[in-house]
C-alpha cells in the first residue's frame, strides 16, 4: 500500500495543511468578520446619537457581538448531536446578528422621526399663539415642552 493512504500519515498532513490555510488567511478572515460584526457599529452610534441617546460604545459592542456571534454558538450548541445543521443555523444566526442591530436603530429612528413631523404642526401652533399673546420664544418653548410629549419635547 501506498504511504498516502495510511491513516497515520493522512491526518496529520491534512490537519498540518489546515494550519498553514488559515495561519496565512487569518488577518482576512478576522477583518472580514470585524467589518461585518461591528463594522455597523460607527453607524448604530451616528443614529443614536442623531435620537440624542446617550451611548456607550463598549456596551454597544458587547451587545453586538453577542447577537452575532453569542447566539450563532448559542444555535450551534443547540443542535450539537447533528453539526451539520448546527454550522449551517449558526451561521444564518450570526449573518442575521450582523444585519439586526442597524434595521433596529434605523426603524425607531424612521418612527421617531416620524412623530416629530406630526408633532411639528401642534409644536408651532403652540409657539404662534403663545407668541401672539406676549410671551417670548423661550417661555413658548417651554410651553411645547410642558404639553407635548417625546420627541419634540426633547428637540426643544
Amino acid at each position: 500500500m501506498s504511504l498516502l493512504y495510511k491513516d497515520w500519515f493522512l491526518i496529520p498532513v491534512v490537519s498540518m495543511c489546515v494550519f498553514i490555510i488559515c495561519y496565512l488567511w487569518l488577518d482576512k478572515i478576522i477583518n472580514y468578520l470585524q467589518s461585518k460584526s461591528l463594522g455597523s457599529r460607527s453607524e448604530v452610534i451616528r443614529i443614536l446619537n442623531l435620537m440624542h441617546v446617550e451611548t456607550d460604545e463598549k456596551k454597544i459592542t458587547i451587545v453586538m457581538l453577542l447577537l452575532s456571534f453569542g447566539l450563532g454558538i448559542v444555535f450551534f450548541l443547540l443542535l450539537l448531536p447533528n453539526a451539520g445543521a448546527g454550522i449551517a443555523a449558526a451561521c444564518v444566526v450570526t449573518v442575521a446578528g450582523w444585519k439586526l442591530p442597524v434595521l433596529i436603530v434605523k426603524n425607531l429612528y424612521d418612527r421617531r422621526s416620524q412623530r416629530l413631523v406630526e408633532q411639528m404642526v401642534d409644536g408651532l401652533t403652540i409657539m404662534a399663539n403663545g407668541i401672539s399673546s406676549g410671551l417670548s420664544v423661550t417661555q413658548c418653548m417651554d410651553r411645547v415642552v410642558e404639553n407635548l410629549g417625546q420627541p419634540i419635547a426633547q428637540e426643544f
